[in-house]
């Protein structure tokens, strides 16, 4: 017997009730969410920006290809973008962590930020990462942007 319950005898049978049926018409809703994918480990997941923001009228940064002399501080390079007066350039590394930035109006930065591959700057690459330019007009607006591209030591 559980307390509060009674004694389980027939004087304590559960009383029903018949409810109304319901006078205003109902709806029921699909449910429009998604469930996101997990990553494999090691994938980094990058949205898709490219495709929305060059719908929105936005140029496109290229990176050049990477050159690595074989240390940890490579050069980093793309083309100028219209319009550009700075970049921003983010190198994340393997799990998708922002790991070094640089922003100025060069067209070209070393990894690290230093002016020579020998330099011990702060941060080296000593494993494979990914970076990614944006262009900003002379007000701070975004007015090109890249695609991802990986880099290794």
């Amino acid at each position: 017997v559980v307390a509060g319950c009674g004694s389980g005898g027939a004087g304590d049978a559960p009383t029903t009730t018949q409810a109304d049926s319901p006078t205003e018409t109902t709806q029921s809703f699909e449910s429009t969410t998604t469930t996101p994918t997990t990553p494999e480990d090691g994938e980094i997941v990058v949205p898709e920006l490219l495709d929305i923001w060059t719908e929105r009228g936005l140029g496109t940064v290229t990176l050049n290809p990477t050159a690595n002399d074989g240390g940890p501080h490579p050069m980093m390079s793309w083309e100028p973008a219209p319009e550009a007066s700075s970049y921003w350039l983010v190198v994340h590394d393997a799990s998708g962590q922002p790991y070094w930035a640089w922003t100025g109006s060069a067209t070209e930065v070393r990894f690290g930020g230093g002016d020579r591959a020998d330099l011990n700057q702060t941060a080296a690459l000593h494993e494979p990462m990914s970076w990614s330019v944006t262009a900003f007009d002379a007000d701070g607006n975004v007015v090109a942007f890249s695609e991802t591209a990986s880099i290794e030591p």
